[in-house]
């Protein structure tokens, strides 16, 4: 029988930033993972519906591929920073809004439905939000926090 270990996030994932592009970009091109696809579901939807136009460097430095955990880094009220969205899947040519934060693991330790559905708990959104409350944290410093928290693993 294996031992659950607690394991911080930070040791698991390498956090990096999503595309940012002016408004005439968007509508045509290559799909793209919306801050609303990140807020409104634990794992990332089958199909990305909308399109932005990307270069190859784009494409590539804001890749979504299986396992990578999306965070939500900024918000209109506190409850709301820190939703996560998880892809089971490589999605081909597509890219991820500069609203998010994406986790991409440097280790096959986690299950990317675990960490879809802890993410998610209500227990770590308080501990979050009690840390930023308490704090009075920028978005920008939402993303340390919750890489410090610990995780079990086997």
């Amino acid at each position: 029988m294996s031992e659950w270990k607690k394991v911080r996030l930070v040791k698991l994932y390498e956090v990096h930033n999503g595309l940012s592009k002016g408004r005439q970009f968007f509508g045509t091109g290559f799909p793209f993972l919306t801050f609303s696809n990140v807020f409104n579901n634990w794992l990332l939807p089958k199909q990305l519906e909308s399109l932005v136009q990307t270069t190859d460097k784009e494409r590539e430095a804001c890749s979504i591929k299986a396992g990578d955990v999306f965070i939500t880094r900024t918000s209109e009220t506190m409850d709301e920073l820190g939703m996560s969205s998880v892809a089971l899947k490589d999605y081909q040519n597509a890219t991820y809004n500069g609203f998010t934060k994406r986790l991409r693991p440097i280790t096959d330790r986690v299950n990317p439905l675990y960490i879809g559905c802890y993410l998610r708990t209500p227990s770590l959104a308080l501990r979050v939000s009690s840390q930023i409350h308490l704090l009075t944290e920028t978005r920008d410093r939402l993303l340390p926090k919750l890489m410090g928290c610990e995780l079990k693993t086997i």
